[in-house]
């Protein structure tokens, strides 16, 4: 899960390194993305990657036990690179040292790939800006126009809107 560091009062993500595992499998893939805990969506950037490789690996029909092929063998190699990179992330708990003292802007971001769609919500206070929350979603296997896609972007962020906002 996700650790708080009383001293630095900051958010961290567990530092023990994961073991890589071999032959890199389906069933591997998915054991070291679920090992980092992210409700707050810090590492959606990873995360989503690592989910569009195991949709990949549906598509292709790869069997749990399966090694995979070499082209997703590389797209897992960078991924797996960025995870544990990931673990040396610290996020600030408090968003702002005097949060009553001014209003603070609440601003929701929406996107949209053929791969994949999501939302970041973000708080403004005069000058210093800070991550809130973001959520993502894996495109469906069924084709998906993108101005419908960027609709269900919409939707995410609608909701992370309202959650945010009803937070403070």
């Amino acid at each position: 899960g996700l650790k708080w560091d009383t001293t630095t009062d900051q958010i961290t993500f567990p530092t023990e390194s994961p073991i890589p595992q071999r032959p890199i499998t389906k069933r591997a893939i998915l054991k070291e993305t679920a090992l980092l805990f992210d409700p707050l969506g810090f590492l959606t950037p990873v995360h989503i990657r690592a989910k569009i490789l195991l949709q990949k690996m549906w598509l292709e029909k790869t069997s749990w036990d399966e090694e995979i092929s070499p082209v997703l063998r590389n797209s897992w190699n960078n991924i797996y690179s960025d995870l544990c990179s990931a673990r040396t992330i610290h996020v600030p708990r408090e968003y702002f040292n005097n949060f009553q003292n001014s209003p603070a802007e609440l601003h929701v971001f929406c996107d949209a790939s053929e791969s994949a769609y999501g939302a970041v919500a973000y708080l403004k206070q005069n000058e210093l800006i800070s991550l809130v929350i973001a959520k993502s979603r894996v495109a469906p296997i069924k084709s998906i126009t993108l101005p419908r896609l960027e609709l269900m972007a919409v939707l995410i962020g609608a909701r992370l809107a309202k959650f945010t906002a009803a937070a403070f």
